[in-house]
């Protein structure tokens, strides 16, 4: 898997909310140092976790914690990292499933099992294959914990559905495509929309205000394009480059233009 892709990938594993922050976690702990450490789930762990600035919590002292902070200090050392400061990583009303401390812990997990990730996707047809191999839990420690330090009730940690669908949607399909624009193969990038065809649409702020104007969404590849509209047309009052746009301008859905 390359360097591109793990950003990438990494920066959706935020999922909005702490996308910029992922990206920054990714962008300060090379993936040539997670490989080197390929065999080894648990310091994958601690360098994420670490470079996360979440294993500098004097306060938590039980056994694994204190196993992650133990690989950090000595992986830390070792590579010369600089860790991120952890207040980064929100969490502010979002579900325990969806703490920054459960997807990094997903994400390691991917990292772990994700050999040959990037051949994978670009030889796969199966929409369905490529989502077996996201489906990753995480680790042991984290079935009965959401952050460091505080138990809870047993509970699987695999990402939903919809988490799944958004990173399909936002990792696979623009790789897939640039991918095939990249060895100019038409056959990569007809899959990348055809898998866009196929998954859900995403639910988001952008595409409920689309929807209540009865703008139907079909399938991911429709609510990429409203989310395209809004950001590169409506977000830069590019109103006359925009059909819809012009046709409001002209007066013609002037009611819907009310609703905008």
């Amino acid at each position: 898997m390359g360097g591109c892709v793990y950003v990438i990938l990494s920066r959706n594993f935020g999922f909005g909310l702490n996308s910029d922050s992922f990206e920054r976690l990714a962008a300060s702990l090379p993936l040539q140092y997670i490989r080197k450490q390929g065999d080894n789930p648990v310091q994958i762990e601690a360098l994420l976790f670490g470079q996360a600035g979440m294993l500098d919590d004097l306060k938590v002292n039980d056994d694994y914690f204190l196993l992650l902070q133990k690989e950090y200090a000595f992986l830390k050392n070792k590579y010369g990292l600089k860790p991120l400061e952890s207040y980064i990583f929100k969490s502010l009303r979002t579900r325990p499933t969806a703490f920054p401390q459960i997807r990094i812990a997903q994400l390691a997990a991917l990292l772990y099992s994700s050999h040959g990730l990037f051949s994978k996707i670009t030889t796969c047809d199966d929409v369905g294959r490529i989502r077996l191999m996201f489906h990753v839990n995480a680790s042991e420690y984290w079935q009965t914990h959401y952050a460091f330090g505080v138990s809870s009730e047993r509970k699987v940690k695999y990402m939903g559905d919809a988490s799944l669908d958004i990173i399909l949607i936002n990792t696979v399909a623009p790789i897939l495509f640039i991918y095939g624009r990249s060895i100019d193969s038409e056959i990569h990038c007809e899959r990348a929309l055809n898998f866009l065809e196929i998954l859900k649409p995403e639910k988001n702020s952008i595409t409920k205000r689309f929807e209540k104007l009865n703008m139907p969404l079909n399938n991911a590849a429709d609510s990429q394009a409203m989310i395209q509209l809004k950001r590169e047309y409506c977000e830069l009052r590019k109103c006359l480059f925009c059909r819809i746009g012009h046709r409001l301008l002209n007066g013609r859905l002037a009611a819907v233009g009310n609703n905008l």
